[in-house]
Formats: structure tokens, C-alpha cells, sequence
């Protein structure tokens, strides 16, 4: 063919041939390429993709949108980025039972992952605690984690909040108070929270506090907000110790503050309703009668045992003026109880025990004719002896909602502040000075809800 052409031919040595080959074209780097992870590399004067996950260089024809995401789903995904389904269970398990348990959330890598694998290294074989290498537990994940995990049992408490119907006794929300402590500042936060998950203020029957002036206060205080928010509450003591009448008060206190402790403790607890406290307020304040009678005829022995050991081991009677003074006081008990704790309860004994209970006289219409059917249901009756009144008046709802409604707002308060001041030891447990900066409101939502 050479020999037809007017060129120079190629077996010509004086000739240079360099400049009439043709130069092959590559694709650039495109700055969309680090969608599909790839940045590039300079070898020999040509930009070759790299990916950024394995660093694998490629070749320059690789160069491709459809070439490198191939890569990046088929290999490198799979190979770095994918998280066994049971690992990722146990991770989940794991934070939750350290969010459970108030602990750092290092105690994972630390101590958990290495303790669990010599465990299972023993009883399984290595084989087996190999594969505990591919739980992600650095205290980064256990922190997100923890993050899901409450945001998903905040939203189930929303969403039963919403849909009603059940008694559940739970966290509300934890924040920061970035302010001052003012009844306005904490009224904003519940209200932005309300808000925030539509929610109704009409849904909150009343509020317990710790009678802090910003909390009670009448005008300006918390509960006046919510109330205009929600249309239509140095002596020698040791020379004490051997005076007889002093140490013979010292031992009847003992009895009384031991007494005190018990009705204490028994007025504490989850899911208590405001009737219950009052019968145990009413046999104290009966048994306050009973103590000052036997004082009176001087037979105190098993009521106030420290006292009657006191007298017995010192081989001594109570002098007159002493025992007035208990009778003073016992007498002066009752009366601060029956202020504090006034029996005004008569007009709910259908609430308490419908079935013993008179025809209620403040009730509509409507509620006197559901009481009497719910009164004459046999089954009723046997539910009644077999439930608790909450569980009761809310299966009652199912059937007579105007009378059931009714009896479950006197029901539904808080009677106590027992939740608030567990809650807040929980709080002092978990937010400790090596842990200033953890979230507390999702790590109060998972040690604290019973989902």
C-alpha cells in the first residue's frame, strides 16, 4: 500500500514518525465520582480512580460512573460497610442494658466484648469468639445506639399518650434548663414539648411538685401557668443523755419516727392512686387514738416498744407530767393529719368500692343509670374482686364511658412525688463528674421506662 501513496515511506530512518500517531483520550475526574466513594490518583501522567474505602487504584478505563458503583456495591460495601443483621441486634442488646444499668458507655469495649469472649472462648471455642469481633461496640456506637433506642421508646410513649386508654406511668421528657430556674423557663420547655409532639394541654389533669416557690406559686409559679395555659395545687447534748425525762422523749420519739417511717414507705411505690393512700392515712390516724388510750392506762409494752424497754431496764414508771405531754402530742398528731388529710371522700365511695356503695347523689343522669347496670353486672363484680381499680374502672370504659371517665379523673393524679424523687436518684446515678457530658434524656429514657 506504501507504494501507491505520495508519503514517505515508513522504512525511511531520516523520518520522524512521532508526531502522526493518533493520542488516545481518557476521561477526567469528575468531582460527582466521590458519590460513588472514588477520588483519583497520578501514575504516568493519567488520573486513575482510587476508592477511598479499600484504596484500591484502578485502571484508566475504570474511569466510569456505572464501573465504580459496581464496585462500590459488590465489593467494597459488602466487604466493610455491611453489619452482620445478628451483630447489629447485639449491639442494639448491649447498649440497652448498659443504658439500663447507668453505665459509661466505654464499659462496652472495655470490659463487656473481652470478658465475653474468654467466656465463650472456654465454653464454645476461639472459633466462636471470633465472631464476637464483628459487634460494633466502640462507645461512639453505644452512644448512637442509645440515641435510637429512646427515641423509639419516646415515640411509643407519645403515641399511647395519644391513643389513651391505658394507665402507664412514665418519663415524660429530661432537658437541659439552660436558664435560670424560673416557673416561666420550665412553663416554655413543657409547653414547647407539648407542642413539639401534639399533644393537648387538656390531657394534663394536674401536676405534683416539691412545693418550691417557682412551682407553686399563685400567680407566677408553674402551676398558676398551667392552670391559665389548661382552661377549666448549739447546746451541751451530751449532758442531755443523762437526764431521764429527756432520754425517756428520746425513746418515745424513737417509736413515733419509727411508726412515722413505715406509713412513710407505705405510701410509696408505682401505680398508687389517691384512695389507697387515704385508707392508710385513715388507719393511722385511728391507730393515733388507739396509742393515746394506752398511754392513758399506762399500757404501753408492745405499742411503743423503746419506750417500754427505756422504762422497764431503768425500773421506772411514766411521772404524770411526761405523759401528759404524750397525750399532747398524740392528740395534736391527729388533729395535724385530719388538717393535712381531711376525710372528704364520702361522695367517691362508688369510685372505691361500687358495689357497696349508696346511690351516688352527684352524679348525672346518664351516670346514675350506668352505675346501677354496672352494679348489677355479675361480671362486673367478679372483675372487681379480681383486678386492681385502675384495671377496673378502665375495662368499665369499654361499655359505660360517661361514669367511667368520671371515676378514672379522680384516679388518674399523681397521689405522691415518689416518681419524681426516683427519677432524680436515678439522674444523680447516672450524670456523675467522669460523665458531665452525657445525654441525660436518653439515658434517663431507657434506665427509667418499663417498655
Amino acid at each position: 500500500m506504501d507504494t501507491f501513496l505520495n508519503r514517505p515511506k515508513r522504512n525511511n530512518p531520516e523520518f520522524d514518525y512521532s508526531n502522526t500517531v493518533r493520542k488516545s483520550k481518557h476521561r477526567k475526574y469528575d468531582e460527582s465520582y466521590m458519590d460513588y466513594s472514588f477520588t483519583y490518583t497520578v501514575l504516568e501522567i493519567e488520573e486513575r480512580p482510587q476508592c477511598v474505602i479499600c484504596f484500591k487504584v484502578m485502571a484508566v478505563e475504570r474511569m466510569l460512573p456505572n464501573k465504580m458503583k459496581r464496585h462500590l456495591e459488590t465489593t467494597t460495601f459488602a466487604k466493610h460497610a455491611k453489619i452482620p443483621s445478628k451483630a447489629l441486634l447485639a449491639s442494639y442488646k448491649v447498649a440497652y442494658q448498659i443504658a439500663k444499668c447507668k453505665k459509661p458507655h466505654t464499659i462496652a469495649e472495655q470490659l463487656i466484648l473481652p470478658a465475653t469472649m474468654d467466656m465463650v472462648s472456654i465454653m464454645l471455642g476461639e472459633a466462636a469468639a471470633k465472631k464476637l469481633m464483628n459487634i460494633p461496640l466502640s462507645d461512639t456506637i453505644i452512644s448512637r445506639r442509645i440515641l435510637d433506642l429512646a427515641e423509639d421508646i419516646n415515640d411509643q410513649l407519645i403515641d399511647k399518650l395519644k391513643d389513651g386508654g391505658v394507665f402507664h406511668e412514665d418519663l415524660l421528657f429530661c432537658r437541659t434548663i439552660k436558664s435560670q430556674a424560673k416557673a416561666v423557663d420550665l412553663f416554655q420547655m413543657l409547653d414547647s414539648f407539648i407542642t413539639e409532639n401534639n399533644l393537648m394541654w387538656e390531657m394534663c389533669c394536674g401536676i405534683c411538685t416539691d412545693g418550691a416557690h417557682s412551682m407553686s406559686g399563685c400567680y407566677n409559679g408553674l402551676q398558676a401557668l398551667i392552670k391559665k395555659k389548661k382552661a377549666p395545687y448549739h447546746h451541751e447534748y451530751h449532758k442531755k443523755f443523762k437526764d431521764i425525762d429527756f432520754l425517756t422523749k428520746l425513746s418515745y420519739l424513737s417509736d413515733i419516727f419509727s411508726k412515722l417511717n413505715i406509713l412513710n414507705k407505705s405510701l410509696q411505690g408505682n401505680e398508687i392512686h389517691i384512695f389507697e393512700l387515704l385508707n392508710k392515712i385513715t388507719a393511722f390516724q385511728r391507730k393515733l387514738v388507739l396509742w393515746k388510750t394506752k398511754i392513758e392506762e399506762d399500757t404501753i409494752n408492745n405499742y411503743f416498744p423503746m419506750l417500754y424497754t427505756f422504762l422497764k431496764e431503768n425500773d421506772m414508771n411514766l411521772n404524770e407530767i411526761v405523759k401528759n405531754e404524750f397525750i399532747d402530742h398524740l392528740s395534736n398528731l391527729k388533729i395535724n393529719f385530719e388538717y393535712y388529710f381531711p376525710q372528704n371522700t364520702q361522695q367517691q365511695n362508688w369510685i372505691k368500692d361500687p358495689f357497696s356503695a349508696n346511690l351516688p347523689i352527684n352524679l348525672s343522669s346518664i351516670e346514675q343509670e350506668q352505675w346501677i347496670d354496672v352494679t348489677s353486672d355479675f361480671t362486673m363484680k367478679t372483675m372487681f374482686g379480681s383486678s386492681s381499680l385502675t384495671q377496673f374502672w378502665t375495662h368499665v370504659k369499654l361499655q359505660y364511658t360517661e361514669l367511667a371517665t368520671k371515676a378514672l379523673k379522680n384516679l388518674t393524679p399523681f397521689a405522691t412525688s415518689y416518681l419524681c424523687e426516683t427519677r432524680f436518684s436515678a439522674l444523680a446515678v447516672i450524670k456523675t463528674k467522669y460523665r458531665s457530658k452525657v445525654n441525660v434524656e436518653k439515658e434517663m429514657r431507657i434506665a427509667i421506662s418499663k417498655q
